[in-house]
C-alpha cells in the first residue's frame, strides 16, 4: 500500500548469496484484515531488497515468495529495480495495479548489466500457473482482500502485462509452474530476471537434509500444520510434501489447521492420515489468530 516498513535479508558470505523473503517486505501478515486490498498493495518493497543486494555485488539471490499480500504481477518489484513503464502517449506510468492496463512498453533499468551478473532462484510452495481458474488471481486473490469484481479486473491486468512482457522476452512463462505464485511475481521474476523456479520445500529440505533425518530416526509419527487447510494445500504446500515423505517411509502424518475447510478424502494429499482443526467452529479469523 506504499507504506514504509523495516525489513531485512540474509547474506551467506561463503557463497556470496542473498536470501530474501518477500513476506518481509510485501507480506500479507503485515496488514490488518481491513487494509488488505490487492488493488493497492505493491511488490515494490521486495524490489528494494533485491536492488540493495545487487548493489552490494551479490552474485546469487534466492527469493522466497510465499505469503505475499500482492497481486501486481511484480510491476512494483521491477520498478524498484529501475524498469520503466510507458503508455500509448509515451508517458511514464507508475507501476501500480490501477495503471497496468495502460502499459504498452517496458524499458530496461540502468543496472541491467549488473542484473545479468546475478543468478536468481525463485522459491515457493505453490505451483500455479499465471492465469485462469487455477492461476494467481482466482486461487489467492480473495484471501488477499479482493471481491469478485476485483478478481476479474486483476485477472485482466495480469493478462495484459503478460502480453506486453512477451515483447520483452521471447519466452512465454504464463503457463510455467510457479508463474502464478505471489500474485504473479513468479512470472515477472522468470521473464525479466531469468529466475529459475524451485519448490521452496525441496530447497529447504535439501539444505537441512530432512528426508535423511526422518529415515535415520525411525519416527513413529509426523505432525505438521497450516493456517488454512483447503484445496490450495494440494498445490505443493508443506503438508502435501510431508505427506509424501510419510507415505514413502510408512510413517503416519497428522496435519493440524487453524481452519480445515475440506474433508481429507476431497483433497489430493497422499500420506496424510488425519486432519484436525484447532480453532473452535464459528470462531472468526482475528480471534483465532489471537
Amino acid at each position: 500500500i506504499g507504506k514504509e516498513v523495516p525489513s531485512e535479508y540474509c547474506i551467506q558470505k561463503e557463497t556470496n548469496t542473498a536470501i530474501i523473503e518477500m513476506a518481509k517486505a510485501s507480506g500479507l501478515q503485515m496488514l490488518p484484515e481491513k487494509l488488505r486490498d490487492p488493488m493497492k498493495t505493491t511488490s515494490y518493497g521486495t524490489g528494494q531488497l533485491i536492488l540493495d543486494a545487487v548493489k552490494n555485488d551479490i552474485k546469487k539471490i534466492i527469493l522466497f515468495i510465499g505469503g505475499s499480500a500482492t497481486n501486481d504481477i511484480g510491476v512494483g518489484m521491477l520498478e524498484a529495480l529501475g524498469y520503466k513503464y510507458y503508455n500509448s502517449k509515451n508517458e511514464r506510468v507508475i507501476g501500480l495495479v490501477e495503471n497496468i492496463e495502460t502499459i504498452i512498453r517496458i524499458d530496461n533499468p540502468k543496472i541491467m548489466e549488473k542484473l545479468k551478473e546475478v543468478s536468481f532462484v525463485v522459491a515457493c510452495d505453490v505451483s500455479n500457473t499465471l492465469l485462469g481458474p487455477d492461476g494467481a488471481t482466482y486461487s489467492y486473490g480473495k484471501q488477499k482482500g479482493a471481491n469478485n469484481n476485483q478478481l476479474d479486473i486483476l485477472e485482466k491486468c495480469l493478462k495484459h502485462f503478460s502480453d506486453v512482457a512477451k515483447k520483452h522476452n521471447t519466452v512465454d512463462y504464463t503457463k510455467s509452474e510457479g508463474a502464478g505464485a505471489a500474485g504473479g511475481v513468479g512470472f515477472s521474476a522468470m521473464s525479466f530476471l531469468d529466475a529459475e523456479f524451485q519448490s521452496g520445500f525441496k530447497l529447504i529440505e535439501k539444505l537441512i537434509g530432512l528426508k535423511n533425518k526422518i529415515r535415520q530416526n525411525n519416527y513413529d509419527l509426523i505432525i505438521t500444520g497450516e493456517g488454512s487447510i483447503d484445496k490450495q494445500t494440494s498445490n505443493g504446500k508443506l503438508i502435501m510434501h510431508l505427506g509424501k515423505i510419510g507415505k514413502k517411509y510408512s510413517i503416519p502424518v497428522i496435519a493440524f489447521g487453524g481452519i480445515v475447510k475440506e474433508k481429507l478424502q476431497d483433497l489430493n494429499l497422499p500420506g496424510i492420515t488425519r486432519l484436525k482443526q484447532i480453532s473452535p467452529d464459528g470462531c472468526d479469523l482475528s480471534s483465532a489468530i489471537q
